[in-house]
């Protein structure tokens, strides 16, 4: 399920709490200025991983899916508004997926 690792992921981001998640996320610095990094300043850098077992790590799915949501949902000035606007996303994911 994709909401509870962005919940978090809203959480951390908003609070740095708890710090044990907090660490785990990387905000997205890139080598040299692009023009569409006022757009994307709260991109997360995926860490490298060399097994299956480590796409399912809290530091890598986290950053996977928060990359994959829309902007206008990762900029939402709270918590609640964060939610609130990230269940119609995730229904019409879902909605898509099962329609494949």
């Amino acid at each position: 399920m994709i909401a509870p690792h962005i919940s978090m992921c809203m959480g951390s981001l908003a609070t740095r709490q708890p710090g044990c998640l907090h660490t785990l996320l990387n905000i997205y610095q890139p080598v040299r200025y692009l023009h569409s990094q006022d757009n994307h300043n709260q991109l997360l850098a995926k860490p490298s991983v060399y097994t299956s077992t480590g796409c399912c790590a809290f530091s890598y799915a986290a950053a996977q899916t928060w990359n994959a949501i829309p902007l206008n949902i990762c900029n939402s000035p709270s918590v609640s508004s964060f939610k609130r606007n990230l269940k119609p996303f995730c229904f019409a994911a879902f909605y898509f997926f099962l329609n494949l």
